[in-house]
């Protein structure tokens, strides 16, 4: 029931986009299908919503590559000197992403999708057997 729910709704966004070919996000669209009040709304929620991604993702990597880092035999503290240094040089690398435009972030965004298709198929060969 779930996958026909979605369908439905990926099917109307496909024929929305046929109609208003709008390169942006959320805002653009809401400009166009909208009146410029929710448009505006739209826009600043998904800005505290971006901030707050890049926040989260920003504090929980040295979480997880500092363990990970030191498994494979670095040797790297633990201390929060060292989560705060890896938390900036994650931040900074994000940020030099977006600098150098959309194509390289294209490159990155494609890889990440081929390793999670990857680690699923792992996965699932995992449980099956």
């Amino acid at each position: 029931m779930v996958v026909i729910g979605q369908l439905i709704i990926a099917l109307n966004f496909a024929e929305v986009s046929s109609h208003f070919p709008v390169a942006g996000s959320v805002y653009q669209w809401t400009k166009y299908l909208s009146n410029r009040t929710y448009s505006w709304f739209t826009g600043w929620i998904y800005l505290f919503a971006g901030v707050l991604t890049v926040a989260a993702v920003v504090a929980t990597v040295p979480l997880v590559l500092i363990p990970l880092l030191n498994n494979m035999g670095m040797n790297i503290g633990t201390d929060p000197d060292t989560n705060r240094n890896v938390a900036a040089l994650v931040l900074l690398s994000t940020t030099l992403l977006s600098i150098f435009g959309v194509r390289l972030v294209a490159i990155v965004n494609n890889t990440g999708v081929v390793f999670e298709i990857l680690g699923m198929v792992v996965f699932a060969l995992v449980l099956v057997l």
